[in-house]
């Protein structure tokens, strides 16, 4: 089995190649942004948990992830999984 990667920027036709795969090749397709919002969709384990940790600021009125606040507690995150490596 093969295993390809698809990266690049914005606009740069990772959708565009996908779409390719899928209906001419029939490849299968693990869309990893996809498979992210679900992790943190309303009622979700992976939003309680970011809530837990980072306090209810990181919603908005619906109860969904807020980009900004998420965007700001990463450094924060990142500093505090460092120090607790050995």
């Amino acid at each position: 089995m093969k295993v390809i990667g698809i990266t690049g920027g914005i606009a740069s036709g990772k959708s565009v190649v996908t779409k390719i795969l899928q209906k001419r090749f029939n490849y299968i397709v693990i869309d990893a942004d996809q498979l992210a919002r679900q992790a943190v969709e309303s009622g979700s384990p992976g939003l309680r948990s970011i809530v837990e940790t980072f306090g209810e600021r990181c919603l908005n009125k619906e109860g969904a992830l807020t980009a900004a606040c998420w965007e700001k507690s990463l450094p924060g995150m990142k500093r505090r999984v460092k120090s607790s490596m050995p």
